[in-house]
C-alpha cells in the first residue's frame, strides 16, 4: 500500500484508511489469517447491523463457531435501510467530533488576498503574509490543506483615502465635473476653557491639588484602524484604565 508524504505528516488526513491498515495487519499477524479473514467478513458491523459476507453475498458463512442451520439460510438485508443507518452513524460521529474538537467550516480565500501558511511540521505561523494569486479548483488537496492557512484580518481604510469616482460632465455644462462620492468635511473641534494656574501657597513639597472647577487633564487616545476577523466581525480592544 502506498501513503502519500501528506499522510505520514499529518495524522487526520486520512483515518478512515489508517484504521483499515492497521485491521488488517492485525489480521495478518494471526496463526492462521485465512481463518481470521473469514470471521471478520462474518462479524456483524455496529453501525448497519449486518456483517460484509451478508451485503456481499446474501447470507452469514459457516464457520466454526456452533450455529443453527436456520441461521445460514440465505436472506438478503434491507439495502435502503442499511444505508440510511450507516449515514446516520456517520453523520452522528461527524457531529459530535466537531462538537469535542471546536472544528467549524473555513471561509474560502480569494485571489488577491493575504493570508499566512504553517507547515505540517511547523509550530508557528509564518511572520511574512503570502498573497494568494490564483484558485486552481476545489480537489481534496486543497480542502484538507486549508486548516494551514490562516487569513488576515482585513483594516478598513479612512474615507479620505478610498478612491473617488469621477464623472466628467457634458460640453453644455462646461465640462464640469461630478463627484460619485464626497468626503464629509471634518468637524471643527470646540475650542477648550482657558485654564490660569495660581500658585501654590505652602504646599511645595508635597505638590498641590488642581483648583476648584478646573477638569483634571484628560489623555487623547489616538484612533486606532478597525480590524475585522474572519468571520466578519469587527474586533474591539479591551479598554484598560482609559490608555
Amino acid at each position: 500500500m502506498l501513503a502519500s508524504r501528506y499522510y505520514l505528516a499529518v495524522g487526520l488526513a486520512n483515518g478512515c484508511a489508517e484504521r483499515a491498515v492497521r485491521q488488517a495487519k492485525r489480521l495478518l499477524r494471526c496463526e492462521n489469517p485465512w481463518i481470521a479473514l473469514m470471521n471478520y467478513r462474518n462479524t456483524p458491523l455496529d453501525t448497519t447491523g449486518c456483517s460484509p459476507a451478508q451485503l456481499l453475498q446474501g447470507r452469514r458463512l459457516r464457520t466454526r463457531l456452533p450455529v443453527l442451520p436456520g441461521a445460514l439460510l440465505p436472506r438478503w438485508p434491507d439495502i435502503d435501510g442499511v444505508r440510511r443507518t450507516d449515514a446516520q452513524a456517520k453523520s452522528r460521529s461527524t457531529v459530535n467530533y466537531n462538537k469535542r474538537h471546536g472544528a467549524l467550516p473555513l471561509p474560502e480565500l480569494r485571489p488577491g488576498q493575504k493570508a499566512r501558511v504553517r507547515l505540517p511540521h511547523e509550530k508557528k505561523w509564518s511572520e511574512l503574509p503570502t498573497t494568494i494569486t490564483a484558485r486552481r479548483g476545489s480537489s481534496s488537496y486543497l480542502v484538507r490543506n486549508r486548516i494551514f492557512l490562516q487569513a488576515l484580518p482585513e483594516v478598513t481604510a479612512p474615507l479620505e483615502d478610498r478612491v473617488q469616482d469621477v464623472v466628467p460632465g457634458s460640453a453644455a455644462e462646461g465640462g464640469a465635473l461630478m463627484v460619485a462620492e464626497e468626503a464629509e468635511p471634518a468637524a471643527t473641534p470646540a475650542p477648550l476653557p482657558r485654564v490660569v494656574e495660581e500658585p501654590c501657597v505652602g504646599q511645595q513639597d508635597k505638590g498641590c491639588a488642581p483648583p476648584l472647577g478646573v477638569p483634571p487633564q484628560v489623555h487623547k487616545l489616538t484612533e486606532k484602524p478597525l480590524y475585522t476577523s474572519r468571520f466578519g466581525r469587527v474586533v474591539k480592544p479591551v479598554d484598560r484604565l482609559g490608555f
